[in-house]
């Protein structure tokens, strides 16, 4: 897992090819959609969705998976707490879907406060638990790139 702001995404370029349009594409403003949805950058192997929602209180939210891609949650308006835990630590709540490539569990794991400006990178297995309001619900929008790993 990765916590930074965005402006500082460039360094880390090098770690996956994928991941390397990624950050190019967000570095040259190519993310500049805020309308609700999903948008490709590279076909399947990268693309993001804009999302807009309220966040919810931590009990109702569970840890999820991915096998095949890593997220880039970018904070774009509001804050919220991500939960963060290993694979193995939580408990499986709906098998994997290879599908959707998600997987859900329940269990508990370390906060982490992505506010406006922020992004958190979670690679493939890393449980995370996004969504969850930090006090009150407000409402949020936040991009997510999903890069095939």
């Amino acid at each position: 897992m990765i916590l930074d702001q965005i402006e500082a995404i460039g360094k880390y370029k090098g770690i996956h090819p994928n991941l390397d349009i990624a950050i190019e594409a967000i570095l040259n403003g190519d993310l500049n959609q805020r309308v609700t949805g999903k948008y490709a950058i590279k076909e399947n192997d990268v693309f993001y969705m804009v999302q807009v929602y309220d966040t919810k209180d931590q009990k109702d939210v569970r840890f999820e998976t991915h096998h095949n891609y890593l997220d880039i949650q970018w904070m774009v308006k509001g804050e919220e707490i991500m939960g963060f835990q290993i694979e193995s630590d939580l408990t499986i709540d709906e098998p994997y879907d290879n599908e959707r490539d998600i997987a859900f569990y329940n269990g508990t794991g370390q906060n982490i406060i992505v506010n406006q400006g922020r992004f958190a990178i979670f690679f493939p297995n890393e449980g995370h638990q996004p969504s969850v309001a930090v006090e009150a619900a407000i409402p949020v929008m936040k991009i997510v790139v999903k890069v095939k790993w």
